[in-house]
């Protein structure tokens, strides 16, 4: 072994001025290679010379990001690049590359800036607390911006999908209830409702403290569970430590933001089952009130009186 060694070190001592020419030019070439591909990275139109990527590009085309170039977000140093042309000459590389937006791109100083300070916010009829959901840890994780900003629909390119949203605040919770409550995202219905032939208004029976499983009594459908096939979506070799939920989460959600659907199926939330009028019974809601009232008139004993039915 020693032989071979003193053997090696003699060639390249021998040669040592062709290898450092033969190095300075690979050196060189990596350097003008990678420095085009940085500066091709400014012009959005260059991605999809490269990456099989034409929605992604027609979706940003079109969306409210049109005049942001896609380093902004997906940024990168010239030192990824060329750890990454590297891998991709010597076939290293992960033939399934995933895409990152670190929250700190999206609330730089000519972005959203303060958008989590400025709380909350509407989307459609919901209410959504930013500083809630960003600065607190929800079911243990960190969640990100991309969590919930991901989805790519016509004129936009990271809608929110509320899809997520469900899938967090419905799975493992009882039928007819949320997490955080229904009047979290809901607030206090104010209209009137008109409901199988039956008009009414909630304020009279949220002043009494019926409870909205009462009436919605589904309001999710699904369980949102993971399907194992899932994971060789992305992964090719065998799966270690998948029996622990908090570190896959912190792993998939925290560092790498990948999408909750990825992996677990949709919940569908809407009015999935509701109460119907005429099979209203008293006992629905007054639970319990006349327990002694139905004793008496079916006869029923007490303390020294025997029973005696009608």
């Amino acid at each position: 072994m020693k032989e071979m060694f003193l053997s090696w070190w003699d060639l390249v001592v021998r040669y040592r001025k062709t290898l450092l020419a033969i190095g300075a030019v690979v050196l060189g070439i990596l350097v003008l290679f990678n420095g085009a591909f940085f500066v091709a990275a400014y012009f959005p139109k260059s991605c999809v010379v490269c990456h099989y990527m034409d929605p992604f590009y027609d979706q940003w085309k079109t969306s409210r990001h049109a005049d942001v170039s896609c380093i902004k977000c997906h940024s990168f140093s010239p030192l990824f690049i060329t750890v990454t042309t590297l891998k991709y000459w010597t076939g290293l590389y992960n033939p399934r590359p995933h895409a990152n937006v670190p929250d700190k791109q999206c609330l730089s100083s000519d972005c959203h800036e303060g958008r989590i300070e400025q709380g909350k916010a509407k989307l459609g009829a919901i209410t959504f607390d930013h500083q809630e959901h960003m600065t607190k840890l929800k079911r243990g994780e960190q969640l990100r911006c991309t969590t919930c900003h991901y989805s790519i629909v016509q004129g936009e390119h990271i809608a929110v999908d509320t899809n997520v949203c469900f899938l967090c605040h419905f799975k493992g919770i009882s039928q007819g209830q949320a997490l955080g409550g229904c009047p979290g995202c809901h607030g206090t219905p104010k209209k009137t409702v008109d409901h199988s032939g039956f008009t009414f208004s909630h304020d009279s029976y949220l002043e009494i403290g019926v409870q909205c499983k009462q009436c919605h009594l589904r309001v999710a459908e699904g369980d949102g569970r993971v399907d194992e096939r899932h994971c060789f979506d992305c992964h090719v070799g065998r799966l270690k430590g998948k029996s622990d939920p908090l570190a896959l989460h912190r792993t998939h959600v925290t560092y790498n933001a990948i999408k909750c659907l990825k992996c677990h199926e949709k919940i569908r939330h809407g009015e999935v089952e509701l109460v119907k009028t005429f099979e209203v019974q008293c006992d629905s809601c007054h639970k319990r009130l006349h327990n002694y009232q139905k004793e008496m008139y079916m006869g029923a004993g007490a303390r020294g009186v025997a029973d005696t039915p009608s």
